[in-house]
Formats: structure tokens, C-alpha cells, sequence
């Protein structure tokens, strides 16, 4: 059995700043339903200042896993400051 070492000095590679103007939001578990994650786009109006965090569970259940995935590049080729974890 292999011990893991914890660095008290670790910090994160990468922090994400807030931008001064945009908002923030996080979705969690979309699971493949591809029209439920439009709705939510459209309802919360997500702008390109905004950031959106993705915590997961995108593709399992649903039917429109792939819609869902190529929506989420599409974003971020569009500009969009998405973080999908």
C-alpha cells in the first residue's frame, strides 16, 4: 500500500478570478438532458462576462449526452468563460 504525501504548502495551479461586472453561476448533474440545460442557459442569460462553473454528471441518463458536451465546447469557443469540472 502506497502512502500519499500532502505538501502543507500546496496551493491550486490555477486560481479563477471574478470578473467586476459578470456573475457567477454553478450547475450541477445536466446527466444528458440536453433541453433542460438550454432552458437554464436561456432563463439565467448567461453572458460572455459571466463565469459558469459545470460540477459533473454531464453525459449519464439522458439521451443527448454528445448535445450536451458539444454545447459546452461551443460556449467556450464562443468565448464564454465556462469551467467545466
Amino acid at each position: 500500500m502506497s502512502k500519499f504525501h500532502y505538501d502543507k504548502k500546496f496551493k491550486a495551479k490555477r486560481k479563477v478570478k471574478k470578473n467586476k461586472k459578470g456573475r457567477r453561476y454553478v450547475m450541477t448533474d445536466i446527466h444528458g438532458y440536453y433541453g433542460t440545460f438550454c432552458k437554464l442557459l436561456d432563463q439565467i442569460k448567461l453572458k460572455k462576462h459571466d463565469q459558469l462553473f459545470l460540477l459533473g454528471d454531464f453525459i449519464d441518463r439522458g439521451r443527448q449526452g454528445k448535445e450536451v458536451l458539444d454545447k459546452v465546447i461551443s460556449l467556450i469557443d464562443e468565448g464564454y468563460a465556462i469551467y467545466p469540472l
